[in-house]
C-alpha cells in the first residue's frame, strides 16, 4: 500500500473511531441508569418483589415481609422496609432501615435505623439508632442512640456519642462527649455539659457550666450552681458541700 493510501486509510479510521466515541456516552448514560424510577413497589420478601431492589420508589411501597429498594419517596408500609439509598416521606413498619439519608417520619414497632443523617420524627417501639446526625424528635421505649443529636429525645436511655443539643428526658441520659441543653432523668452523665441537669445523680466527668439539681451532683471543672444532698465541684474552693455548692 502506498503512503497516500495509508494516510487516507488512517484518516478514515480516525473519523470512524471519533464518530463511535461521540455516540458512546449516550449509550453509556442509558446503560448507567442503575436506579430507574417506579411509582409503586409491591414486595413479598426480597428478591420476590416487583420492581426489583435497584429501583427508586416515588409514591408507595408495600412490604408484606421484607422490601428492598434504592431510594424511597412517599408512603412506606409493611413489616420490614429497607432502602440502600435515601428515604423521604412517611414509613410505618415493624423495622425501618435506611443506609443513606432519611427525611420525614419513621414509625417502627421495633426499631428505626439510619446510616446517614436523619431529619424529622422517629418513633421506635424499642430502639431508634442513627449512625450520623439526627435532628428532630425521637421517642422510643428503650433507647435513642445517635452519633450527633439536635432536638428532643424521650426514652428510657438517651445516648449520644459526639455532640448533643436540645432537651433529653429519660431514665438515663448519656453523652460520651459534649451536650448543650437540658437533661432530665434519674441519671444524667456527660463528658462535657453546658446547661441544666435535673436528676437523682448528675455527673460531668470533664468540664461544665450551668446548673445541676439532684441528690448527688458532681463535676470536675465546673462553673455554675449545684443544688442537692451532696455536691462536688473539683475546682471549687470548697470542693464538697451539702445542699448548695457553687463556683464562678
Amino acid at each position: 500500500m502506498k503512503l497516500p493510501s495509508l494516510v487516507l486509510f488512517a484518516a478514515a479510521a480516525a473519523a470512524g473511531a471519533s464518530a463511535f466515541a461521540a455516540e458512546g456516552p449516550a449509550v453509556d448514560a442509558y446503560a448507567s441508569d442503575l436506579h430507574p424510577p417506579c411509582w409503586v413497589q409491591l414486595c413479598i420478601a426480597d428478591p420476590i418483589q416487583y420492581p426489583q431492589s435497584s429501583y427508586d420508589v416515588e409514591i408507595f411501597r408495600f412490604s408484606l415481609f421484607h422490601g428492598m429498594s434504592h431510594d424511597v419517596t412517599g408512603f412506606d408500609l409493611g413489616l420490614v422496609g429497607c432502602a440502600s439509598g435515601t428515604f423521604r416521606g412517611l414509613a410505618v413498619q415493624a423495622v425501618n432501615r435506611v443506609e443513606g439519608e432519611a427525611l420525614g417520619m419513621q414509625v417502627g414497632a421495633l426499631f428505626n435505623a439510619v446510616g446517614g443523617n436523619a431529619y424529622g420524627l422517629q418513633v421506635g417501639g424499642v430502639v431508634n439508632c442513627n449512625s450520623a446526625l439526627f435532628a428532630g424528635a425521637q421517642i422510643a421505649s428503650v433507647v435513642n442512640f445517635n452519633a450527633t443529636f439536635a432536638g428532643f429525645q424521650l426514652a428510657a436511655v438517651n445516648w449520644n456519642k459526639t455532640l448533643g443539643q436540645g432537651l433529653k428526658v429519660g431514665f438515663a441520659n448519656v453523652d460520651e462527649n459534649e451536650f448543650h441543653g437540658w437533661a432530665i432523668g434519674a441519671v444524667n452523665c456527660a463528658d462535657s455539659m453546658y446547661g441544666l441537669q435535673i436528676g437523682a445523680v448528675n455527673v460531668i466527668t470533664k468540664i461544665g457550666r450551668g446548673v445541676q439539681i439532684g441528690v448527688f451532683n458532681a463535676a470536675d471543672l465546673y462553673s455554675g450552681l449545684q443544688i442537692g444532698a451532696l455536691n462536688l465541684i473539683g475546682n471549687a474552693t470548697l470542693p464538697v458541700l451539702p445542699v448548695v455548692n457553687a463556683n464562678f
